[in-house]
């Protein structure tokens, strides 16, 4: 029989289960800066500033920004209504000396690593409950499919990946709780560092927060509307969760998909245990989902193995995503009570046909880099050589968080980062200023060799096609019609299918009796749950 709960406060069910904070001691960290100066942005230092200074309760805080204390320039100068960068009578953008007194250091990832370090043993050295909380406002960089290159943010210099992260994160105190929001591009890429360890068991005590999916670019406004919740909080004189604090800033933010770690841990299950292999919905996600209404006996009456509490939380949980849902569906034209198999199936398709047009224009640019290395390598050999030489270098360096590997990388990366723009000038000079211009020397390149063996000499990537020219041509049309999708398509899609792939997941666990993973969420939602002030 399914029963229709209506519930007490989720703040009740919370006080319950949560440890009251009362008495923690809290270490803090803001990081940002953008790679170099001319990828620093504005609004990375309003925001990261303003979050330094609005965060509550920080016994200890540090701020890591740009190039750290060095005078020279690191950051455009701000128009300080709109934020755009200053332009000289040239054209050419202003730069400056990020020049605050907040500032305690470079973001870098050897001192984000060493501040760190440095904060958790200052944390730990005190009594109470031991936190530490983090902010990262930067440029994020996404996965490779091959696997070569990580979800990462990219900080002053390198890229602090996922992989570095965790290795990172791991080496403190277990009890120390570590929460750490991540306002860039792909951030959701690095919350699975906070939930899974290098061997993909469960870690305790840390979670953290996402602007965006690990599949989308992030625009600004997240951490405003985060700040903005605090204040409002603050100002009625309430306490206010970084879950709360989150769950309002998400629903101002629209330009992406912001997530909790305990929103990747669902969609984790629901990925890796409700989907086939052409990434359909399984029988058992339909037969375990419902859209309306939940079952009350069969989800948590005979469940013994979580508490009380925990049953409330769960509770509560699911009749939000059951409202959120309902408002979804509303808010797309489709009929609030259409059922479980219909909607899974409808998202299905469309998941199916976004990615065909993905894998299209991921193939266009494959195509295209494959004619760029082509030339490259007949036009400078010796350059090109040096070049891809030093990026194997960087890539052999295990990327595992040490800083005696740190230092090795950064060496490599900023060799082989100067070794690609003396390339780049080259390159410019041989095939003209322009893209359109670039491609088409590229394209003639390999049009002049399709049957020449020895046109990709000492090369493992293959030469273009003989009919480079209709494969690009077929590879740009899909690219045109997948940039057509996504404007048609309102985010509003992936949000349903996350809200779906939640609701279906949490409802099997629990009716599956899947207690490590409960327990797993339920580790999750408590510490997303840590009162902010």
């Amino acid at each position: 029989m399914h029963v229709c709960w209506k519930f007490s406060s989720f703040a009740l069910a919370l006080a319950l289960f949560a440890p009251a904070n009362a008495l923690a001691t809290r270490a803090c960290l803001s990081v940002n800066g953008g790679v170099d100066k001319t990828q620093n942005r504005c609004d990375f230092v309003r925001d990261a500033t303003a979050f330094y200074k609005a965060l509550d309760g920080c016994d200890t805080k540090t701020y890591l920004n740009a190039d750290g204390k060095n005078n020279e320039p690191d950051m455009p100068e701000c128009n300080p209504k709109t934020l755009a960068p200053v332009r000289d009578k040239s054209g050419e953008i202003v730069y400056k000396n990020t020049d605050l007194p907040e500032i305690d250091g470079p973001g870098t990832v050897a001192e984000v690593r060493k501040r760190i370090q440095e904060l958790a043993k200052a944390a730990m050295a005190q009594g109470g409950n031991h936190q530490l909380v983090l902010y990262f406002n930067d440029h994020g960089a996404n996965a490779s499919a091959d696997g070569s290159k990580k979800h990462s943010v990219c900080l002053w210099g390198m890229d602090l990946s996922v992989d570095a992260f965790r290795a990172i994160t791991s080496n403190l105190p277990p009890e120390l709780k570590i929460i750490s929001i991540h306002d860039h591009c792909y951030s959701g890429g690095m919350l699975p560092a906070l939930i899974f360890d290098k061997d993909g068991h469960p870690r305790h005590n840390s979670c953290g927060f996402s602007v965006a999916a690990d599949d989308e670019v992030a625009l600004p406004g997240y951490t405003p509307a985060f700040l903005d919740s605090l204040a409002k909080a603050k100002k009625n004189g309430k306490s206010i969760t970084f879950e709360e604090a989150h769950h309002e800033a998400a629903k101002k933010y629209t330009a992406s998909t912001p997530q909790s770690s305990s929103d990747v841990f669902l969609l984790d299950y629901y990925n890796k245990s409700l989907r086939d292999a052409q990434g359909r919905s399984t029988a058992s996600a339909v037969a375990n989902t419902s859209l309306h209404c939940i079952s009350g006996t069969q989800a948590l009456g005979d469940f013994a193995a979580i508490t009380a509490a925990q049953k409330a939380i769960i509770r509560e949980r699911l009749e939000e995503l059951r409202a959120q849902t309902e408002a979804a569906l509303k808010s797309m034209k489709i009929n609030p009570k259409s059922s479980a198999e219909k909607v899974l199936a409808g998202l299905d398709e469309y998941d199916h046909k976004r990615k065909e047009l993905t894998d299209a224009a991921a193939k266009a640019t494959e195509d295209l880099t494959r004619a760029k290395n082509s030339f490259l390598r007949s036009k400078f050999p010796a350059e090109t050589a040096k070049h891809l030489e030093l990026v194997q270098k960087f890539k052999d360096v295990p990327d595992d968080g040490s800083e005696a590997n740190m230092k090795k990388r950064e060496a490599l990366k900023k060799e082989a980062h100067d070794s690609l723009k003396a390339l780049v000038i080259m390159m410019t000079d041989a095939v003209g200023d322009t893209k359109e211009k670039a491609k088409a020397a590229y394209e003639k390149y390999v049009a002049d060799h399709a049957n020449d063996a020895a046109a990709c000499p000492g090369t493992p990537l293959p030469c273009w096609p003989a009919d480079a020219k209709a494969v690009s041509t077929a590879a740009d049309a899909a690219l045109e019609a997948h940039t057509s999708i996504t404007k048609k398509t309102p985010e509003a899609t992936k949000r349903l299918r996350n809200l779906v792939a939640k609701s279906a997941a949490l409802q099997h666990m629990l009716r599956n009796g899947k207690k490590a993973e409960i327990e797993t969420y339920m580790d999750l939602v408590s510490c997303e749950s840590t009162s902010i002030n």
